[in-house]
């Protein structure tokens, strides 16, 4: 019977930070980011809608965007009736979108 390394066998698995880094790395993506870190400075949620007419795309699309940032734990969401709304995560009082302003901003052309 032949030995097998599990570090053979299971799959590397990246951390969400990486995760993130490699996505900001598409400007609709990085574009998405520094508004929601704007908007949610001013605003308690953001709506798809909102993100919809920011980049000018379709409102499932500017749904989906949001999503990712949820799965990164960046966004809450949450629904009201037929309503979802996206809050931002805090970590010591702070917007943890906000950690990745900096490479988002890169990646637009904007300087640091």
């Amino acid at each position: 019977m032949a030995e097998y390394n599990l570090k053979d066998i299971e799959p590397t698995q990246k951390t969400l930070e990486q995760e993130v880094n490699k996505n900001l790395k598409e400007e609709k993506m990085a574009r998405s980011l520094l508004w929601l870190a704007l908007k949610l400075d001013e605003v308690e949620y953001v709506l798809a809608s909102e993100l919809q007419n920011f980049l000018a795309i379709d409102r499932m699309h500017a749904y989906r965007i949001l999503e990712r940032f949820v799965g990164w734990r960046l966004l809450d969401k949450t629904k009201i009736g037929n309503i979802v709304m996206f809050k931002p995560v805090f970590n010591n009082n702070e917007m943890v979108l906000k950690s990745y302003v900096r490479k988002a901003k890169t990646t637009v052309g904007l300087k640091k």
